[in-house]
Parts: structure tokens; sequence; C-alpha cells
């Protein structure tokens, strides 16, 4: 053992979660194979997790299956030996060549567990304790390493305490509730290692904390990546003629360009925490689009005009100063207040030209209505706290509730930030403006919704 690390072999029979434990710790969502079938696992597998400095490597191996005849194998004398004599005689066992093929399985079980720290023995405590899980335990405990039981799919389990009565009964007193499939409860673990490894607890403490780190940064990008998106739904206009409205084509417009940001968001979601597309029952949230119309200036735009036309006309004043100061000020200032005129129409042509112009044109502007805004939101917020408590080895997809209802606080969060509308220009677009506006977004969210 390094100063630095710890190896842990996962083993345990077939098909009790094994590879599910390595998913949930690792939070990697595609380790491995898990499939409701014996002997998934066939070979040794290995991923580390590790902090600054520390790591922790955890090993998946086969499943055991027959433990029995392995036992029986071992010559009886090394039964009374000591427990050095024991070991040896288990390996002398595991070279002999004519019993590899056999027993291939459950020797490259054996050979992971010398080569480790600890090992963790993954227990599906729904099942009774039957004879062939004694023998497990006869034989991996002839390893001498530590051996923390996993006491998995612990909801519902009738035979946990049947379980727990036949591993103290077999010598070990430590072991652990953590179902896989539940919201992992990692923390716990890692803190049992830390006392059976005195040697290491400051450095595993040391890990939990930069583990918790790593989760309060993972939430915040997921925040930021929801701020993002509400920016491009809010900034997300389709222009129609107001002579020849056709409200159902304006709202496909919008419901497909809806579609599209929401794809880019679920799937930079489901990228940040390591899941897969079939996490989530509907990745297009079904949701139907209704346009709204809105005046020509929010009143962000309204103040933004008026700074515009101010700086315009300030400019256009001081231009044309000097045709009233040649005049000798016979021109009475006319020329200074036609310069400021000209100065701001110019610059608010200039940056709301478009749209100026189009209302001129009865071309009207429509955007996504409150209503379904507020329902995406809500939508995706939900993802969101589901995915900051879903296990890696939950294979049961996220379903979205299509009658979720509005709140109070969301819809006054929305009306607080309606101004995003005044920056169409930077929709789906990278700016250092939109940064900003991106930053107050997490802000607001986080204090409407903490």
């Amino acid at each position: 053992m390094t100063s630095n690390n710890i190896t842990i072999a996962i083993v345990g029979h077939t098909n009790t979660g094994k590879t599910s434990l390595v998913r949930a710790l690792t939070r990697q969502r595609n380790f491995g194979e898990v499939k409701n079938a014996p002997a998934t696992t066939i070979d040794v597998t290995n991923i580390s997790l590790q902090s600054a400095d520390f790591t922790f490597n955890f090993v998946d191996t086969p499943g055991i299956e027959d433990a029995m005849s392995i036992l029986e194998l071992m010559p009886s004398a090394s039964l009374q030996t000591s427990k050095s004599d024991e070991k040896k005689a288990l390996l002398a066992l595991m070279q002999n060549p004519e019993y590899k093929a056999d027993f291939d399985q459950e020797f490259k079980v054996l050979n992971q567990m010398l080569k480790s720290d600890i090992a963790f023995y993954v227990i599906d405590v729904r099942q009774p304790f039957l004879p062939r899980y004694h023998y497990e335990l006869i034989l991996l405990l002839k390893t001498h390493i530590p051996i923390l039981p996993i006491l998995n799919f612990t909801q519902n389990a009738q035979y946990i305490d049947d379980w727990k009565r036949e591993l103290k009964a077999n010598g070990l007193h430590h072991y652990l509730e953590f179902d896989t499939i539940l919201l992992p409860r990692k923390q716990r673990l890692y803190e049992q290692i830390a006392i059976m490894f005195p040697e290491h607890y400051q450095s595993i403490q040391s890990f939990i904390t930069a583990q918790n780190a790593l989760d309060n940064e993972r939430t915040e990008k997921a925040f930021t990546l929801l701020a993002n998106f509400y920016f491009d739904l809010m900034t997300l206009r389709v222009k129609a003629d107001t002579k020849q409205i056709n409200t159902q084509n304006i709202n496909a417009q919008i419901a497909t360009a809806i579609a599209k940001i929401e794809k880019k968001f679920i799937d930079q979601l489901l990228d940040l925490y390591n899941f897969n597309r079939e996490d989530i029952q509907h990745i297009t949230l079904h949701t139907e689009a209704n346009a709204t119309t809105q005046d020509m200036f929010t009143l962000d735009e309204f103040g933004q005009f008026s700074i515009q036309f101010g700086k315009g006309a300030a400019a256009g004043a001081t231009m044309m100063v000097g045709v009233d100061l040649v005049s000798g000020m016979t021109t009475l200032g006319i020329a200074s207040a036609t310069g400021a005129v000209i100065g701001g129409v110019f610059s608010s042509l200039w940056n709301y030209g478009e749209r100026i112009v189009d209302k001129w044109r009865d071309i009207e502007y429509f955007y996504i209505d409150q209503p379904t805004a507020v329902k995406l939101m809500l939508n995706l917020l939900y993802i969101i706290e589901r995915l900051n408590d879903r296990s890696h080895a939950d294979l049961n997809p996220i379903i979205i509730n299509d009658e979720t209802e509005s709140s109070t606080d969301i819809t006054n969060f929305m009306k607080q930030t309606e101004n995003l509308r005044a920056y169409p220009e930077l929709h789906q677009k990278s700016d250092s403006k939109k940064d900003k506006l991106i930053q107050k977004i997490v802000k607001e969210i986080r204090k409407s919704f903490s």
C-alpha cells in the first residue's frame, strides 16, 4: 500500500450489484455492463477516483459462483494450520493449472483481493443467507485482507437482519448499508474506510471535502446552463407581417426553436452529470408553445433607447454648435438643436433601426408566452434536482411530470427578468455582456429557488 492511495477489490456473488456500486461511487454511468443476468462481468476492470493528494482505485471483479468446490480441494491440514500457512495453501491451489479452467472467475477474484488493500463484499440483501454465501465468506477470509460487507438493495429487504447476524457470526462486525440505486451515501462509506485505515484518515477526510466541493461546483454549472437556456428562451423571437399573421405557423416556429434550445441544454446537462439520453424519458418536453406579442420596447429597451438618443443628440449638438458661433448666434441655436435631433435619430436608428423600420412596415415580433416559459423552467429545475440526487447505477429514467404546477417564486422570477427580451442580438451567442447578464440570472435562480 502506497502513501497516497488505496486499492479496493469489489467482490461478491454473481449479480449482487458490484458494477453498480462502482458506477455509483465514481459517477460513471457507462462503467462496465449492468443487466439482470448472471456472469455479466467476466473480467477484472479498474477505475480511479482521485483528489489532489489521494486516490481510490476501484477494481470490479467477476461474480463468485462455486466457492464450496474450491474449499473442498484445499488440503484438510491447511484448515488447522496458522493463518499464513492457510494463505499459502490457497495460493498453491490457485497456481495449479489443473484447476484454472474450472475456477477462472473465482481465481481472478482471489488474485485481485491479494493485490488490494481492502475488499468490498457486495451483498444482495433481498436474497436469504444460503449455504453458498457461507462458503464464499470462508473462502474470501482466507486471503486475510480487510473485508467490508456492503449491504445492497436495502429498500424493503426482508433478509437484512439475517445477513447482519451471519456476518457477525463470521467475524465481520463492520458493515455498511449502501443501496446503489438510491441516493448514494458516499461520505459514510469513505468515513468507514478512514476508520479502518487510520494512517490515511486525514487524507481521506480531505478527499471527502474535495468531492463535496465538486458536487457543489457541478450544481453551480448546472444553474449557469439553466441561465443560458432561460436567456435564449426569452430572447427567442419570430417576425411576422401583421397583415398576414398565421398564428398556427408562428406557434410552430417558436415550438421548433424551443425544442432545439432545450435539446442543447439537456445534452449539456447530461454531459455535466455523466448520464445518458435514456436517463430522461422525454428528452424533448412536449409543451405547446403559444406566441405572444410585446410592446415596441420593453422598459429596459426604452432605457437603452433613451441613452442612445441622448448620446447621439449630444454629439450632433457639439458638431453643429460651430455653425451657431460662426453666424454670431443669428441662428438663435437652431443649428445646435437641429444637430441634436439629427444626431439622436441617427444614433437610435443605428442601434434600433431594425425595430423601428419593422414597426413602420407592420412587422410584429412574437415571443414565447409566459405560462409556457414557466412550465419549461419548472421542468428543467426538476431535472437538475433529480440529477443531483440520482445514482449512476439507477437504470430507471427520470420521468417529467407534464402536469407540473406553476409557483409564485418562478413567476416572480420571470417577471423580474422579462427585460432580457431587450437583447435579441445576443440570442444563442457568446458575448461578455451576455455573460454578465447570465451571472445575474444565476443569482436570481439561487435566490428564488434555494
